[in-house]
This record gives structure tokens, sequence and C-alpha cells, in this order.
């Protein structure tokens, strides 16, 4: 410190400066080194069972062996001297993201597990998984990443995702038998889940927001669980990004103190503005026009403004694992004996409770964040009380209909679909004539999918290299235009997927809405495609592409394009994985095999053409692809009623929800799950909206 204070204008002395730190602090990355993951395989069971005629085969075999560069380990000094050091103690080493990103991150590391699972590396996939279960017991969230200047904020909550699939795979291996290892570790993972699940809805972290939801949109069979007092409106929550800090972030001081000044501003309207720089971080999308307003300048950022789409499908899926788990830990401990009637009956009706949870969300998702003009979900804006606004220009805040996010069409992997007592709009030119919408209420699922997917092609999402984040322009952000993000991509393909599955008419067989399925497997093909020539080309595996352009990485935003790339190399693998068992292992012989230049050539009329024809010519066996099962295996426990379609289940028979207790006429109340939140009146007179200052407003342009 005698050191520093004797610096002499060290704000402007850049050079004395320099000299103080070179001095007296050790390089960026100096605390970690190189670790080689025990059970890595340079050629682990997929390689080994791919024919030598797969394009793929050594491919894989590539991003396999990057396992290798991105193991990390902290050094013996960070653990005798933590308080030197900004690292967050874990407890086993990792596997890192890549690049500038040298410690663990949150939602990177569910892609990195999901590709370690691939590999069968499942020794060092319960390491990633672990670190991060650990820092929800030290902390009581999973914070960005494993550094303290990251406690602040988490990131978008995927955990129990990581869990399910970290059990389902084990329970491959077992023969679905739960061994005591994994008995302990549903314990614990239960345990820790709730623990995260009540950091998200607790009201001092200000993330959860209380929606006063219309009883008029519950489905009749939900009425008495959801609504037994028989009101107008019951609460309902959906959530937001946001951070309590109000300082620039550490990791980004000098930009986000220069851009706090952008404006005269009050103190308040700078604290405001760090609120929302840090939650547009929590986001994982730093940053994106969707949390900009204006688009382009970070400076009028309002994060916490929007609630966004894809956080309130992570979080239903969130209470809908937990549900799961808790069924499956009852069970498995009243088969073991290890606990008494009751307890088992506390658990299942804990798992009802989180039930209870899921389905509010879910209508709520439904009523607030659902646009039938435009046939897809979109963000909410808390200010005007409508949806937020965007266009394509990058300049302005007026409506676009032609401005589109991915993240619009996320709830597809959720499996949350639209009502389908509402009309399909005229502009979707459906390819299929809808069997009901002009002549009844009530449309088939068949219709509901061919509109999502007429929808999603008009939005010019998917494109030559890729899937868009947003189709913004020029604003110079990282998660617009023209990035492609293999997380995003993989959402998107998954949530097709099940939409092809789960809209199949049983009373229409002739009718099955195909065209999500071959959507899923073309954007498969371009991903890989592009994956796989950026790759030949340069040898790297890139952070983001550029959708625009087959093989390019990506570029814009805080720094400089990234490679390595955890995420990127987990994305491939799961898709690799995913399609060569599915596939005639010769598909993609020497006649179709990528090219490893430029000279490949993918062109769409338009932007886009995915008419069913074109989608038909890019793959094979489309209807193989179909019945592939991406990772729904451990979903089956979410029943579906065929007489209701793409709905949602009716509670009463989901199986999370078992025989009800004799004491009881319905689950127990929400109130249970959701902590320190204040509810809104059943009896209230106007939809309500609890605003982020703790205020109610009338909302006068809800939605409906």
């Amino acid at each position: 410190m005698a050191a520093f204070e004797a610096l002499i204008d060290p704000a402007n002395n850049i050079t004395e400066l320099q000299t103080y730190l070179d001095q007296y602090f050790l390089p960026a990355g100096s605390d970690l080194v190189p670790w080689v993951p025990p059970d890595y395989n340079p050629e682990p069971p997929i390689v080994q069972n791919m024919s030598d005629s797969y394009v793929y085969k050594n491919f894989t075999k590539d991003i396999n062996a990057l396992w290798l560069v991105l193991g990390r380990n902290i050094t013996e000094e960070v653990v005798e001297h933590p308080e030197r050091h900004s690292f967050v103690p874990l407890a086993h080493p990792m596997v890192v993201p890549g690049g500038r990103f040298r410690e663990s991150y949150y939602w990177d590391t569910w892609w990195i597990m999901r590709g370690l699972l691939v590999c069968d590396m499942n020794t060092t996939a319960y390491y990633v998984l672990d670190n991060l279960m650990h820092e929800v017991e030290l902390f009581g969230f999973v914070p960005n990443g494993a550094r303290i200047y990251y406690l602040d904020r988490s990131q978008p909550p995927v955990l129990s995702e990581m869990v399910v699939d970290y059990l389902e795979y084990n329970l491959r291996q077992s023969a679905q038998v739960v061994t005591p290892f994994l008995a302990s570790f549903v314990d614990r993972a239960v345990s820790l889940l709730e623990t995260e699940y009540a950091w998200w809805m607790n009201k001092t972290t200000q993330h959860v927001l209380t929606f006063s939801l219309p009883t008029s949109s519950i489905l009749t069979a939900d009425q008495p669980f959801l609504n037994p007092q028989g009101g107008a409106f019951i609460p309902a929550y959906l959530n937001r990004y946001h951070s309590n800090a109000s300082s620039p972030r550490p990791e980004s001081f000098a930009p986000d103190y220069h851009n706090s000044l952008f404006d005269v501003r009050t103190d308040a309207e700078v604290n405001t503005f760090y609120h929302n720089v840090r939650a547009g971080a929590e986001s994982g999308w730093d940053f994106s026009s969707r949390w900009i307003a204006g688009m382009t300048n970070i400076s009028f950022i309002e994060t916490t403004e929007i609630v966004p789409v894809e956080l309130n499908c992570y979080l239903y899926k969130l209470e809908q694992n937990l549900a799961y788990l808790l069924k499956l830990q009852a069970n498995h401990q009243s088969s073991q004996g290890a606990i008494s009637a009751a307890a088992a009956q506390e658990l299942q009706w804990t798992a009802g409770n989180y039930t209870v949870a899921a389905r509010l969300r879910y209508y709520a998702i439904q009523e607030f964040l659902w646009d039938n003009a435009s046939y897809h979900w979109r963000d909410y804006n808390l200010t005007s009380q409508s949806f937020a606004q965007r266009n394509v220009t990058g300049s302005g805040d007026e409506a676009s209909s032609t401005y589109s996010t991915v993240a619009y069409w996320l709830p597809l992997w959720a499996q949350i679909y639209p009502n389908m007592t509402t009309s399909l709009p005229d502009q979707l030119n459906l390819t299929a004539t809808p069997t009901a919408a002009t002549t009844a209420t009530t449309l088939t699922t068949v219709d509901v999918c061919e509109g999502l997917v007429s929808s999603l092609l008009q939005s010019h999402l998917i494109q030559v290299g890729g899937v868009l984040t947003t189709t913004a322009q020029n604003t110079g952000q990282q998660w617009d235009a023209p990035n492609a993000w293999p997380p995003l991509v993989l959402l998107l393909i998954e949530g097709l997927t099940r939409l092809a599955q789960d809209s199949e008419d049983p009373h229409h067989a002739s009718r099955q809405c195909a065209r999500a399925g071959a959507m899923a497997a073309n954007v498969t093909k371009l991903w890989l495609e592009t994956n796989y020539v950026a790759f030949n080309r340069t040898g790297y595996m890139y952070e983001k592409y550029n959708a625009y352009e087959m093989g390019i990485g990506g570029g814009g935003g805080e720094y400089t394009p990234q490679i390595g790339f955890g995420w990127t190399n987990g994305v491939a693998l799961i898709l690799i994985n995913d399609t060569y068992r599915v596939h005639d292992h010769n598909y993609f012989d020497d006649d179709h095999r990528p090219a490893d230049d430029d000279a490949i050539v993918i062109s769409f009329d338009d932007d886009v053409d995915l008419s069913p024809g074109a989608m038909a010519a890019s793959v094979i066996l489309p209807f193989a692809f179909i019945t592939a099962v991406l990772i729904g295996v451990f979903y089956c426990y979410q029943k579906r009623q065929t007489t209701h379609g793409l709905t949602a289940p009716m509670l009463a028979d989901a199986e999370v929800v078992s025989p009800l207790p004799l004491a009881h006429s319905s689950p127990p109340p929400i109130v249970g799950v959701v902590q320190n939140v204040q509810l809104v009146d059943h009896r209230s007179p106007a939809p309500t909206v609890e605003k982020h200052d703790g205020t109610y407003a009338t909302a006068t342009a809800l939605p409906v």
C-alpha cells in the first residue's frame, strides 16, 4: 500500500501505474494451472462406434481432445493464501470456457458437462457440476462465475437441468437402478436446488415480480387447485434479471464508469445504470439490444425493466425438475424403508407444491408474454406495461414487426405451447390448411405447430451459418446480428424437436407436424457444417459464429472473439451424438461431405427458404430425426393429455402429484415455496403488476 500511495497521479500517469502493477501483481490467469481430466480418453466410445466413413469422426476426436486444453486447477498459492486472490474456492478442478474466460462460469458449465457426458467423462462431469452445487452451499446461489467480484449476480438458472442430465446419464449406466451414490446425490441436489430457487424467488434480490393473473385463462381442470377461492384474479410470478449492486463491475470497471457518465445524471440514475448493466451480465446476453432502450447506446440499458421470455422458461423447468426429483426421492426412500409413510407423503406434497408453482408460471407466460398477433412469445416491458418494443435498424425505439430474437421461441424447449383456443393470424401463410381455425374454437396440435414454425420462418432468424440471436443490425452488441451462439442454437433445435414429437395428432395421423422436425434437422446440419468448416480452416472452435456466412467466427461486444470453446464443443458433441445415432451412418459419405474451405455454398432465396420441400431435400430420413429424443429421456414424467394436445398438462393428472392425502382437498398453497413475496389480493378489480420499486400499477395495456 505504501508503494501505491507513493504513486504520483496514477490515473493519468499510465507508465508509472503499469510499472507498479508489473511489480506487485501477477499476470492474469497465474492463479490457475493446466489440469488433465482423470477420465479423458483420446478415443471415447462415441468415436470408437463411428464408422471410418463418417465425415465427423476425426472432427469428434479433435473436439474431444480440447478437454485437455480447457482443464484447470487452482495453484497451491491460492489454497494457502486465498485472501490474496479473487478466486472462489471450489471443490474440484474445472473445465473452463477458454480464452479470457479462465474460470468456471455458471451457464457455460451446463453445455460443457453435457459434452463431457457424450465423451463418457462421468467423473469430470461430476466435478464441474459439484463445483456449482458447492457454490450454492457457500453463497445460497450460483454466482455468475467463480470470482468473488461476481457475487452480486447469478446467470441463467440451469443447475436443475444439469442435475437431471447427470442423474439420467448415470441411471442409464446403472440400468435404471438408483445406487446409494445416486440416492445421496439426489438428496443433496434437491436441498441445494430448493435453496437456489428460494434465492430467485426471494423479494430482497428483486428478481421476482408478482402479476395478477385472470383466472379466466386457467383450464377448468386446474381451477380447483390454482383457484380454490374462486376469485377473478390470483397471484402468479414471473422473474427478471437484477443486481442490487450500484457500482461498476470490477471486471469491466473502466467501460462501466465511462458509460455511466454519458449524460448528465443524478446519483440515483447512475446507480440505476449500474443495476441494469450488472443485470445484463446476469442474463448471459451481455449485451443485446433486448436490454437497451434505443438499442445501440449501452448507457441507456434497461435490463431490469424487461421480463425476459427465456428466464421464465428456465425457472419453469426448475420448478418442474424439483417436483420430479422430490417424487423420485420419495419413491426411492419409501421403497428402501428409509422414511415413514408420513414423511414420504410430505415429500409428495412438496413436489405438488412445485407443480403448482410451475402451473402458475405456465399460465403467466401465456397471459403476459404470448403475442398472438405475431404468433410467438415476446419480452414484457414493466415501464410501458406492454411488449418490449425494438426494431431491426439499430436506431430508435419504435415498434417493428420485423425485430425478432431466438428467445421468443425458446418456450418450445420448455414444452410451453400457446393456447389452442386462439385463432391463427392470417399472415402466417401456412402450408397446410388449419382444420379448425375458421370453423371452430379449438385448433389441433398440428395447427399450432404449423403456426409456430411459420412464425419462426418469417422471423428471418435462421440463416446459412446458424440462428441469429436477434435480427437487430448495426448495434455493435455481440448478442445481436450477425452472431449465432451455440447454446441458443441447441435450445431451439431441441425445442423444435419436442414440438414435432408433442404435436402428433392421434386423430389425424396424416397431419403430423413434420415441418418442426425437418427444421430441427436442417438447423442441426447447418450448425455442424459451420463448426466443421471453421475448425478445418483455422483449427479453432469459436465462442460464437457469423450466422450470415458459413464457417466464420462472430464479433462485436466488449471484447475480442474468443476461442476454445467450452459450450461450442459441448453443443457440437451433443448434436453429433444425436445425429449419428439416428441417421444412417453412411449419410455423411464423400458425396455429402462438408467442404473444408470457402467452396462450400448454401444459398437461400430471400433470406432463407425452409419450405417443406427445401427442408426435405436438405436432410435424410427427417422422420427418423423427429422420433429421436435429444435429451427427452428425463422428461417422460411430464404426462400430457391427448385431448388437450399442446396445452399445459392438467394438474390433476401430472405424475408429480400422487393420490391426494385424505386430509386435503387441494394441493398446499404456493406460498410454501415462494419466500418473502407480497401476494396480490385475489379480489383485485383489474390486473396489476408489481413494479420494481415495490409498488403496484394497474395494467391498462396487458397483452390479453
